[in-house]
């Protein structure tokens, strides 16, 4: 399991790497007092964490963290253009949380749609497939958060309006040829990089 911490990456084994660059660890404070010092480090890059129990090693991080479920879609229109929103900062695929609707927990592929949807303002759009799902943790108001977006290929007629969902602090819609990316790659989150070569 790979975990982004902005451009920094945690890694959960679940096989003991053949490399050293890794701690064994079997409690929870370990775990913990782990991750707590990679947080507090910037010039560490890589923090990797094994366990013969990957499942509860899995389980004790999570723990650390509030944890959030979200979707989103990486669009495609007919000519292979690949649609982003720009947030703060960062180009990034529309996304957001699912939502709990008389205690039940919204699907996946409607949440993905929605959020879609929402923030780039088309309304044609279809699923194609699945994309992968990704990891990142951020914080908001003194507490960490462990967010899991699952991600859904779509496809999209280009010939629709764009509209930033400005209330989000979204404030650009745009189709991205792939060769067009090295020149705003900088402005990505290394999270995404593995969904765009689909």
């Amino acid at each position: 399991m790979k975990i982004f911490l902005n451009d920094r990456l945690i890694c959960l084994y679940r096989e003991k790497p053949s490399r050293n660059d890794y701690h064994s660890v079997s409690t929870k404070q370990e775990v913990s007092l782990l991750y707590h010092a990679f947080e507090a480090d910037p010039e560490q890059k890589k923090l990797g964490l094994f366990s013969a129990d990957y499942e509860k090693l899995k389980e004790d991080f999570q723990q650390l963290f509030h944890l959030v479920l979200a979707a989103g879609g990486v669009v495609k229109n007919e000519k292979n253009e690949i649609l982003f929103i720009y947030r703060r900062g960062h180009w990034d695929f529309p996304k957001g949380k699912l939502n709990i609707i008389n205690n039940v927990l919204e699907g996946r592929q409607k949440a993905a749609i929605r959020e879609v949807m929402e923030e780039t303002g088309i309304e044609r759009i279809d699923i194609v497939g699945k994309a992968g799902k990704t990891h990142h943790i951020f914080f908001e108001k003194g507490e960490r958060y462990l967010k899991t977006t699952f991600w859904f290929e779509m496809r999209a007629p280009k010939n629709q309006p764009l509209t930033p969902q400005t209330e989000e602090d979204i404030t650009e819609v745009r189709w991205f040829l792939p060769d067009e990316l090295d020149k705003v790659r900088g402005l990505l989150y290394p999270s995404l990089m593995k969904l765009i070569d689909l």
